[in-house]
């Protein structure tokens, strides 16, 4: 919910404050060109358009291409559950909200005005659904963050992209370019996984990045992640944005404050709520693991009792609790202790190598797993 606030603030001020996006006169129908939401959250999207169109229907469409779009929601219809819309005639804005969003509604969608007798007028935009959203590492630290393509760019420049708005965001890597001291990236064509590793990290490096690659002749495909960089105790702004959370809850009773953090080698979610302080942590040991063909490895993850454990590999499946697969490779899940659940993954093969996720709740942590041969041993 903190996520979705805290797009609707942006998209309201620019409606209102913000000329170089809703300027009447200039297009037929203007809207956002991109925005990224988190799994689980809900956005609203405003779509501006001119006085001529006040009584004309007005309508959501899906789809990459505008002749084979596909209706979501139209002004003289009944809403469905996921998408709604309301038209505002007064400031010539109706508004699309879309909720419970799944990483499969990322796509394009099209603002458009049905026309009679008329070519309707469109405009499209971006929407990007993540799971992983948010990562955290102490000052002095390294983080390797792993993002996972479609195989159909496997050819295609990717790269590193730092800033919140992500039509001015800076590159920081490429991977068709040298890398910096403090970014590196590489591309594992065969697992369609590029990995962006940000060492000797500063607390001025915390703020909003994208994986990112890059399209021809078309906008360029990026998913959004939150970096946190901490002294490593719970610090000064640490304890102001506490402070700031309840100061915000006598304000805006029903709504809450989410920061992630990192304390100690934690993971960690401070929650202010009604006026009361949770902290969530998950943590690993390792996240680089090797280990050889047919040996059985544990991974423990360190967490607080707070929503439904699972094991998954980055882009393919899940096991929950006690026990499944991973493609062909057999995982058990125990609470070995109190918050802590062990992670055994037997009949490892080379084809287990690859990145996976520790997951309780919201929190993911990423664990790199390197499954080489094993050493043969010659007798003398």
């Amino acid at each position: 919910m903190a996520v979705h606030l805290r797009i609707l603030v942006i998209l309201m001020g620019l409606t209102v404050n913000d000329g170089s996006l809703f300027v009447a006169g200039i297009h037929s129908i203007t809207t956002i060109s991109k925005v990224s939401v988190k799994a689980g959250g809900s956005i609203s999207i405003p779509c501006l358009y001119e006085l001529q169109y006040v009584s004309n229907v007005k309508y959501l469409c899906k789809g990459y291409s505008w002749t084979s779009c596909s209706y979501e929601v139209k002004t003289n219809t009944q809403s469905s559950g996921k998408f709604s819309i309301s038209d505002d005639k007064i400031q010539r804005i109706f508004t699309v909200t879309m909720k419970d969003l799944k990483e499969q509604d990322s796509g394009y969608y099209w603002c458009a005005v049905e026309i009679k007798n008329g070519g309707d007028e469109k405009k499209y935009f971006q929407l990007s659904v993540t799971r992983v959203s948010e990562v955290s590492v102490k000052a002095g630290g390294s983080i390797s963050i792993p993002c996972l393509y479609d195989s159909r760019y496997k050819n295609n420049v990717k790269y590193l992209c730092e800033g919140y708005y992500w039509n001015y965001c800076s590159y920081a890597v490429k991977t068709n370019s040298a890398s910096s001291g403090k970014f590196s990236i590489a591309d594992d064509k065969i697992q369609r996984i590029f990995t962006v590793m940000i060492k000797d990290l500063k607390e001025w490096d915390r703020g909003d990045y994208w994986c990112v690659v890059e399209i021809n002749k078309g906008t360029d495909n990026g998913k959004y992640f939150h970096l946190s960089v901490t002294r490593g105790k719970i610090s000064a702004h640490l304890k102001s944005f506490v402070k700031s959370c309840l100061f915000a809850e006598k304000h805006y009773r029903g709504s809450h404050c989410l920061l992630q953090n990192f304390c100690q080698s934690k993971v960690m979610i401070i929650h202010v709520k009604f006026g009361k302080v949770y902290i969530y942590h998950l943590y690993v040991d390792h996240q680089e693991i090797t280990a050889s063909i047919e040996d059985k490895i544990t991974i423990k993850c360190h967490h607080s009792n707070r929503g439904v454990i699972k094991w998954c590999r980055l882009g393919s499946s899940c096991v929950t609790e006690p026990s499944g697969s991973i493609d062909g490779t057999a995982v058990t899940i125990n609470r070995s202790a109190p918050n802590v659940f062990t992670v055994a993954m037997s009949e490892l093969s080379t084809e287990s190598s690859g990145w996976y996720l520790c997951v309780q709740g919201e929190l993911q942590m990423p664990v790199h797993l390197t499954v080489t041969e094993k050493p043969t041993t010659v007798k003398l």
